[in-house]
């Protein structure tokens, strides 16, 4: 067996004092949760691997292109900020190209021993509506019901705009199918949110970005933010990478929502010729358009505690609630329980990734 110790340890519902955790190596499972009474400590916090639901790719790869190996390198550069689950994002392209994608990936994850990270693929697009944001808008369509049908179980989460045609229909079947709905890219009005609510949409992509905002007005239709914020049914996926939310934006969100109902995401993407990256984020280079994050979820995990979120909403936001907005993976993912299997993320006092 081995230990190690902290001076906090997250399980990924609660924050508790100095602990020391036992663990079999050759499997990762954890054998002892354990008070420690002692002055000194190999970590300043210890909580599950980080999840992150919409991560593009990292570093100079593509979760679309890669090959098997990028992916497997993709995998590793991932673990060592933290990030130990996650979905591999593909966004708007021609069906046929996602299409594509998705075999290629659902491929990896079924047969590829050394991708036990990828968890699956959310699918950002094509059925985005009136905010494409960095989407290729002539490649947005109205919601295919015999594209839905064919998806693969590694499909866990869509992105789609309720004002969408078939937008209820498209969400009907794909909560039939066991996939996540979230919204997103979108401008819908108050009676297109609310069917799409009542069809089984469970999510908002990226709050504050690529929708409706906050409208006060009587009369105004409020805007797809507004609803995420205030709608105690829906969870929602924010970006912390200090360019896509302000801190101010991001203590409302966490102040606004039921503890456990915000989501961190990364939204990385590698930077390459269409892309100018400033300040840790992506910009079209035509455009100018904010199209993605360089920056790994731990650093967002850091931005939201330096925004003022408390320590516990912010470890819940990238471990437990990415969890519980897929309606659960594996026992042990985002969790630190005993009898478990489980990757663990180690944290200095900065709340910057040790590596073990």
């Amino acid at each position: 067996m081995t230990s190690v110790s902290c001076k906090q340890f997250f399980d990924g519902e609660i924050l508790y004092g100095p602990h020391i955790i036992t663990y079999d190596k050759n499997n990762n499972t954890i054998t002892d949760l354990i008070p420690h009474n002692g002055k000194y400590y190999d970590y300043f916090l210890i909580a599950p691997g980080l999840v992150d639901i919409q991560m593009n790719g990292f570093d100079k790869w593509y979760v679309s292109s890669a090959s098997e190996d990028e992916m497997l390198l993709l995998n590793k550069a991932l673990a060592a900020c933290g990030t130990t689950s996650w979905l591999a994002t593909i966004i708007t392209d021609k069906i046929d190209i996602m299409t594509t994608h998705i075999e290629r990936i659902s491929r990896m994850i079924k047969e590829s021993s050394g991708l036990k990270g990828l968890k699956g693929i959310h699918l950002e697009g094509p059925f985005l509506g009136q905010a494409p944001g960095a989407h290729p808008v002539e490649d947005i369509i109205p919601v295919d019901l015999n594209f839905i049908a064919n998806l693969p179980d590694t499909v866990k989460l869509v992105t789609l705009a309720p004002e969408q045609i078939n937008a209820e229909a498209g969400i009907k079947l794909l909560r039939k199918k066991g996939i996540v709905v979230s919204l997103g890219h979108s401008k819908p009005t108050s009676s297109e949110y609310e069917s799409a609510v009542k069809a089984g949409a469970t999510m908002i992509t990226h709050l504050y970005n690529g929708m409706s905002g906050v409208s006060h007005r009587k009369g105004v239709e409020p805007g797809l933010a507004l609803h995420g914020l205030t709608d105690d049914r829906m969870k929602v996926g924010l970006i912390t990478d200090g360019i896509h939310v302000g801190p101010l934006a991001v203590k409302l969100a966490f102040r606004s929502k039921p503890s456990g109902n915000i989501c961190i995401v990364s939204d990385t993407m590698p930077s390459d010729a269409r892309f100018i990256q400033k300040d840790g984020a992506n910009y079209l280079a035509e455009s100018g358009i904010l199209a993605g994050s360089c920056s790994p979820l731990s650093l967002g995990l850091k931005n939201a505690i330096l925004s003022g979120v408390p320590l516990v909403e912010a470890l819940k936001a990238v471990t437990s609630t990415p969890v519980k907005c897929l309606g659960g993976l594996e026992r042990g993912v985002g969790y630190i329980r005993i009898g478990e299997k489980c990757d663990m993320t180690y944290f200095d006092e900065h709340f910057n990734v040790v590596l073990n």
